[in-house]
This record gives C-alpha cells, sequence and structure tokens, in this order.
C-alpha cells in the first residue's frame, strides 16, 4: 500500500524553501511578472478591452508555467543540499523545453478554464490531476503526456494533492486583496495598480511553484521512483569534459631468470691421503 501525500510535510518543505531561496525566486519572478502585471493593471483601472482579458489569460498562463519550470529547476538543484546553478543558469536549463512548457500552459489552462465554466467540478479535478504537469516536462522532458504522467502521480493522493491547492488558493487570495485594496487607496492610476498587482504576484507566484515542485519529488518518493539528477545543458553549452584517469607509473621491470650460482664440486683427496 502506497504512503499518503503528508500536507504538513510539503508546506513544511514550501516555506523552508522559499525563505532560504527568496534571492532567487523573488528576483525570478520579478522578471517574469511585468508583462503580465502591466495588463492586470490596465483591466483593474477599467481601460481594458476584451482583447486585453484574453490577452491577460494567456500570458498569466505562460507566465506561470514558465516560472514553475525554473523553480522546479531549482528544488531538483538543491535535493542534494546545495545550490549549484545561479538564476541564469536555472533560466538556461529551462530554455530546451520553454516550448512544451507554454504549449502545455495554453491547453491546461484552456481546458481547466472550460471545466469550470462546467459546474466547477471538473476544473477543479482538471486542476488537481494537472497539478505536476510542469514538472514532468521539465524534469521527465515529458510532451503532452505530461497530462497523464501527473495524473498517474496524483493517482491515490487525489484529496491531499487538492488540499494543497484548497490552502494555497486562500492564502494568495487574502494576500492579493489586501495588497490590491493598499494599491486602490493610495491612487487608481494604472501605474499604481500595476505596481501593486507585480509586488502580489512576485510574493505569491513562488508558493505556487514550489508546491508543484515540492508535491512532485514527494510522489515520486512515495512511489519508489527516482528523479532526474540534471537536467541537460541548454543547446549551445559545451559538455564537461571526461575525467582524466590518473597516470598509472610503470611496473618495474622483471630482470630476467638468472642461472643459479654453480656450486663446485667437493675435493676429492688423491689416492694415499696425500696432497
Amino acid at each position: 500500500m502506497t504512503a499518503n501525500l503528508d500536507i504538513g510535510r510539503v508546506f513544511n518543505r514550501i516555506f523552508e524553501l522559499y525563505t532560504s531561496q527568496a534571492s532567487i525566486y523573488l528576483p525570478t519572478a520579478l522578471i517574469l511578472y511585468i508583462p503580465a502585471a502591466i495588463i492586470t493593471g490596465a483591466i483593474l483601472t477599467g481601460t481594458a478591452s476584451v482583447l486585453l482579458v484574453l490577452l491577460s489569460v494567456a500570458v498569466g498562463l505562460v507566465t506561470a508555467f514558465v516560472y514553475q519550470g525554473v523553480v522546479v529547476q531549482s528544488v531538483n538543484d538543491l535535493r542534494d543540499g546545495q545550490r549549484d546553478l545561479s538564476v541564469g543558469e536555472l533560466f538556461s536549463s529551462v530554455v530546451p523545453v520553454l516550448g512544451m512548457l507554454i504549449a502545455v500552459g495554453l491547453v491546461g489552462g484552456l481546458a481547466e478554464g472550460v471545466g469550470f465554466l462546467l459546474l466547477v467540478v471538473p476544473g477543479v479535478f482538471l486542476v488537481t490531476v494537472w497539478a505536476v504537469v510542469a514538472p514532468a516536462v521539465v524534469i521527465e522532458r515529458k510532451g503532452f503526456d505530461a497530462f497523464g504522467r501527473s495524473y498517474e502521480l496524483v493517482r491515490g493522493n487525489f484529496w491531499q494533492v487538492l488540499g494543497v491547492i484548497v490552502i494555497l488558493f486562500i492564502l494568495q487570495f487574502v494576500v492579493q486583496r489586501i495588497l490590491a485594496a493598499i494599491g486602490g487607496g493610495i491612487s487608481d492610476s494604472l501605474v499604481v495598480y500595476a505596481i501593486f498587482v507585480l509586488i502580489a504576484s512576485v510574493v505569491v507566484a513562488p508558493l505556487s511553484a514550489l508546491a508543484a515542485a515540492v508535491m512532485y519529488f514527494e510522489l515520486l518518493d512515495l512511489q519508489g521512483q527516482p528523479a532526474a539528477a540534471a537536467a541537460p545543458p541548454a543547446p549551445g553549452t559545451a559538455p564537461a569534459p571526461p575525467p582524466v584517469p590518473p597516470a598509472t607509473p610503470p611496473a618495474p621491470e622483471t630482470p630476467p631468470d638468472a642461472p643459479p650460482p654453480s656450486t663446485p664440486p667437493p675435493s676429492t683427496p688423491p689416492p694415499g691421503g696425500r696432497p
């Protein structure tokens, strides 16, 4: 019987990584979420069209999945207890799967959106069983079969994964509402709204991304499946040269066998006993 996902352990790991690696996760979120913040700020100030709303949804999905990819690589890098990759190297490691991350993000987001329109329940189901799609793409180099791989990992821990998602949703909603209220109280300009949307995104985005990464590795461990040690290098990166074997000193030469020393025959006294 497979053990169940420990929700408390998942959140302990999320906040441990968040606090210890904030210097990586917050600047990365700041870089990625600027376009989404500007578009969302325009929507909140009432200056958006329907087309801009659709663009905001698409940009948000793509940004979230790309950011998840970077965070997943970071968590995988930290599994040995130390950080080896810089921010630039984390971005480079995601480049080989960037197109697939964007594709699964758009397809998954569209399917989940339709599911929420159909009495909510189908959307909740899809969000849960596809919770670790991005890690499957980044770590296992899956394509669209990442959806099936995520379902395979989550199956048997559906309610635990849903519990993590619900708790995170409530936490993120509260933080975002507080920051939005502060921004609205200062000014109703697009710039102020965009700034506070960006702050909210930078603060809460690592939580969802870390949840996906931590649950992925926890589910792998529960099922006794090993995770990939490291991602292959990005295109154009030269692989590390193989280690040079240590020089072996030559074996000492063995001299040819020498004939045993000859032993003179014992002297025989002459006849008569005289020399």
